[in-house]
């Protein structure tokens, strides 16, 4: 019983602080306007072509992981309403999957994860959902990226824009959110943004315990949650072509920890707190050479409580970035980032006090497009701490052809990639009972991608679809594992495989102004498995654990005048629990439902939207022994002024 309890002690710091995602081993204790899109052609394929836009979230004003689990482009850990939420592409860990807000990597420096419980939807413009990120990006990724932006520019015409939300839904949800947009001078981009929000929820639904005898309907306790924040951005035009920019983003969160299933109560809670602040100043000569200018300050700070555990940790990163681009002519164009990065952390459960690192980066690229070819090719280097990274190499090719209203492209893609240990697996405090490991080497791998986009173009219609085939294969991944002594530690113990294709299919039919229909359908097949492996032989080719092999989407979006509805349904296929693949979570299908109805006089308008949530009421787990709410509602009303 002591040794339990001990572990228990040791590993809930592990579990708080993400690490889930990389020790790959059983778990069982374990926008208002939005636009989410995929990003479906390098830039430097298209440099003139946009991201598809895929889902128009207007009124959900919840965390963005309760958006992100309408689709089915990623793999979504989701501990419970409010609790820690993380997210993986392509059989990728969380670890190995960037989250980068307007530009700025805002992954944590302790795990290499983000929590995406902690992005409020309310404060975004865009999410991006970045499949072929590598490591040659100024931001580094080697399984991905979600890239989150805040407002850039104020709608053109628009002196004074002000917005009040109100929300109440189940289980005691109840927010207020304020926005507010002026500009500075008539017929200038400069102009001011500032949001504001208070969110918070019992979040005390009903849900069957499957792990009790008889399955009782039994209530959530000590799940509450509250949290509130600040994001405040300015542009000041300086001329013609020139741009200074200042953003603010601050978020407090409080967090009651649920117990799982298996335990009978739970007394624990974590409280998060995040600043994130860029200064940029952007130049344009000639419309043919750019100088961006960036710098950056963030500050995590995680304090976790329990009857068992107390934890405080405290993250920091500053960055100096400058971008360089040259448009050698209509067709050719050279672009270069050079940056530092300096980042540390203090945690009471690290064998070094106060750890630091610094990271110096150089990136070239140049890019061609000529119909119908596009050629792009980029390579970067980085010093951390006096050592230098292995050459990162990238590059796609692209062959584009459109007549009348078709349009088809093809697309190859390649990079090399690597990752450090992050400073969790490095300097964990040693005990009887876990340690970090200095001697740890970088994860290290290539990832391939061919594409296929076709597209159907008509006055009052839009067809399109599009395929991938993707295959990566990582080196050293870095894994969670007991030795010889029961002693649990990061190695590089394995080599993991991930392939698999994605096929996506939507249509639009519109009449100009008053009616809309678009139909979105998406299938994802991904098969990553341990290809070789130092220990346990016998987790040889097996399915890594909480990915599903099958996993698709469909959706619906209607509008009629002011009125609009939506229908989202998710299908999550079986996900393994134990590395041997002998237990699972059942597949799962699940979903949501919106209406709204837009009401306007002169420069007022009044918008309520209606929401149900898990409609048919469905039973399921996104991690086991965590339970999910059933059907749920929200209504919102919007309160609009513009001059």
């Amino acid at each position: 019983m002591r040794v339990v309890l001990i572990s228990f002690v040791v590993f809930i710091p592990i579990l708080l602080f993400g690490q889930i995602d990389s020790l790959d081993i059983d778990t069982t204790i374990t926008l208002p306007e939005i636009n989410v899109l995929e990003k479906q052609s390098p830039n430097v394929a298209r440099p003139d072509s946009a991201p598809r836009k895929m889902r128009t979230q207007r009124i959900q004003l919840s965390s963005l992981s309760e958006i992100l689990n309408e689709s089915s482009y990623l793999s979504i850990r989701n501990y419970g309403p409010g609790s820690l939420s993380t997210i993986s592409l392509r059989g990728h860990s969380a670890s190995q999957t960037d989250v980068s807000l307007d530009g700025f990597s805002i992954s944590s420096n302790m795990n290499g994860v983000y929590d995406m419980t902690l992005i409020p939807s309310f404060f975004l413009n865009r999410a991006v959902i970045d499949n072929d990120a590598n490591s040659t990006d100024p931001v580094g990724s080697i399984g991905g990226a979600m890239r989150i932006e805040t407002s850039d520019y104020m709608p053109y015409r628009r002196n004074i824009q002000s917005e009040l939300i109100r929300s109440i839904g189940s289980f005691g949800d109840s927010g207020w959110y304020g926005n507010h947009n002026w500009r500075w001078k008539k017929n200038k981009y400069s102009f001011s943004n500032i949001k504001m929000f208070f969110r918070s929820s019992d979040n005390d639904f009903r849900y069957k315990n499957l792990n009790q005898i008889g399955t009782p309907t039994i209530r959530l306790e000590n799940g509450a949650f509250r949290q509130y924040g600040l994001q405040q951005n300015n542009h000041i035009m300086l001329g013609d072509s020139s741009i200074l920019s200042t953003k603010v983003w601050y978020v407090n969160n409080h967090r009651e920890i649920p117990p799982t299933q298996t335990q009978s109560s739970s007394l624990a809670f974590q409280d998060d707190e995040l600043l994130n602040t860029i200064v940029s100043w952007k130049k344009s000569w000639n419309n043919q050479f750019n100088l961006d200018i960036h710098g950056r300050y963030m500050y995590e700070h995680i304090y976790y409580d329990s009857p068992l555990v107390i934890t405080d940790s405290k993250a920091r990163k500053g960055e100096f970035r400058t971008q360089f681009t040259y448009d050698i002519t209509k067709h050719h164009q050279l672009s270069s980032f050079i940056g530092h990065e300096y980042s540390s952390a203090d945690v009471d459960d690290y064998e070094q006090d106060n750890p630091s690192q610094q990271r110096t980066y150089l990136q070239l690229a140049y890019q061609y497009d000529r119909k119908p070819i596009a050629i792009g090719f980029q390579v970067k280097e980085e010093i951390v701490e006096q050592e230098f990274s292995p050459v990162l190499l990238a590059g796609q090719v692209g062959m584009n052809k459109d007549w009348n209203d078709h349009d088809i492209r093809v697309e190859a893609k390649v990079s090399h990639n690597y990752r450090r240990p992050t400073f969790n697996d490095l300097y964990w405090a040693v005990s009887a009972f876990s340690a970090g490991n200095p001697d740890l080497l970088p994860e290290q791998g290539w990832k391939e991608e061919l594409s296929l986009r076709y597209q159907n173009s008509k006055v009052g219609s839009n067809f399109s679809y599009s395929l991938n085939l993707f295959h990566s294969n990582i080196r050293n991944w870095i894994q969670w594992a007991p030795n010889s002594t029961g002693q649990w530690t990061p190695d590089n113990i394995k080599e993991v495989t991930s392939k698999g294709l994605e096929n996506s299919i939507s249509y639009r039919y519109y009449k100009q102004y008053n009616w809309e229909l678009e139909l979105n359908v998406r299938y994802n097949f991904t098969h990553t498995t341990n290809t070789e492996i130092e220990i346990f032989p016998q987790l040889l080719n097996k399915q890594l654990i909480y990915i599903p092999r099958h996993s698709g989407n469909f959706g619906i979006h209607w509008s009629v005048d002011a009125f609009q509805f939506r229908y989202q349904q998710v299908i999550n296929g079986e996900r393994f629990i134990t590395t041997d693949n002998s237990q699972s979570l059942e597949a799962y299908t699940m979903a949501n439902f919106m209406a709204s109805y837009t009401y306007q006089i002169k420069e007022f308008e009044i918008e309520p939207v209606f929401e149900i949530r898990n409609l048919f009421n469905t039973e399921y787990q996104s991690v086991a022994n965590r339970p999910m709410p059933g059907i749920h509602f929200q209504g919102t009303i919007y309160f609009r002024f513009t001059r």
